[in-house]
């Protein structure tokens, strides 16, 4: 089945004067768009992120590394 509207579509992006001018925006605008979604993840989603990653980490270590020194003291020492 052949659907007659993109068909057409198709058709007149492709014979107009101004395929060359689209060909070069649709990129560029992808593009900054793409990089403005970048930006924000990095802004907010990341940084987030880092906080709960470097609160929870620093007391995860302490106890693992105290879980190993008294696991070494008392089985090998």
């Amino acid at each position: 089945m052949v659907d007659l509207h993109g068909l057409l579509l198709i058709l007149v992006l492709f014979t107009t004067p101004y395929l060359i001018l689209m060909a070069i925006a649709i990129p560029i605008i992808v593009y900054m768009v793409c990089s403005g979604i970048d930006i924000i993840r990095r802004l907010t989603i990341e940084k987030l992120w880092i906080w709960i990653v470097d609160t929870k980490l620093d007391s995860v270590l302490s106890k693992w590394i105290n879980d190993i020194t008294n696991y070494l003291t008392e089985k090998v020492f």
